[in-house]
């Protein structure tokens, strides 16, 4: 790395400049769940969107992680499938420290049952608003939380 590199962090349309050894390295997890032509995805109170998932806890496996962060977020028992797609990122949420994140973003199969926000951690309480089926066609007229989000589930519709 670059001595006094700058990292350039964001969110919900505020950014700033980081020192890069100031980033903490997180692992996340998301699932793309397609259903009769719509996908579930987590609005902001920004009203922006993401996947339901998140940060994969140390010791934890990748599958645990997107099975448990569904459950906790959204009330729904999951099958993983393969893997889409990866993205990375540079964020800073309101209530934390700025990361450099890696995001892996699976296809996934959910058992039927209504959608239900459970065991969110303070910082999803403080900016998940719900969670919305929004139809794949209206994917180009909303905005997300980051550009790798929407790849991933195009990836996903060509599955």
């Amino acid at each position: 790395m670059a001595k006094n590199k700058k990292i350039k962090v964001g969110w919900h349309g505020r950014s700033r400049l980081v020192p890069a050894e100031q980033l903490s390295f997180r692992i996340s997890a998301y699932a793309i769940i397609i259903e009769r032509g719509r996908v579930l995805l987590q609005r902001s109170r920004y009203d922006t969107y993401y996947l339901p998932g998140g940060a994969i806890e140390k010791g934890e496996e990748i599958v645990a992680a997107v099975i448990r962060e569904l459950q906790e977020e959204t009330g729904h028992t999951v099958k993983v499938g393969r893997l889409i797609d990866a993205a990375t990122t540079f964020f800073e949420p309101e209530l934390g420290r700025p990361y450099h994140a890696l995001s892996l973003f699976y296809h996934c199969k959910r058992r039927p049952g209504k959608t239900c926000q459970t065991k969110m951690c303070e910082l999803e309480q403080a900016y998940i608003v719900g969670f919305e089926w929004v139809p794949l066609l209206k994917l180009s007229k909303i905005k997300f939380d980051d550009k790798g989000v929407k790849a991933a589930i195009q990836s996903a519709t060509k599955v």
